[in-house]
């Protein structure tokens, strides 16, 4: 998990995640997972819902694609980072 840049307490951002990644994660304590590409992109873990559940994290995907962010968009994400359990890992 060396890509894994810590922002502040409650965020840390990095690389699409595996099982692995996540179950590292959660022991370490990360408390959700927000999953902000689309899921047909590529790289996109296959049932990442279901690999963060599995493992006790929450998990939101707002898919944010450069080309389409919108104010909207934006607080949507902003709003979910404020609803989830700390420490977020996006």
């Amino acid at each position: 998990m060396s890509d894994v840049k810590k922002v502040s307490d409650e965020f840390s951002a990095g690389g699409q995640p595996t099982p692995e990644t996540l179950k590292q994660l959660a022991d370490q304590g990360y408390k959700s997972v927000v999953n902000l590409r689309s899921l047909d992109e590529t790289g996109a873990l296959e049932d990442e819902q279901q690999h963060a559940q599995a493992v006790g994290l929450e998990y939101v995907n707002v898919p944010l694609k450069p080309t389409q962010a919108n104010d909207n968009l934006i607080a949507k994400v902003l709003r979910e980072l404020e609803e989830l359990p700390t420490p977020v890992y996006s």
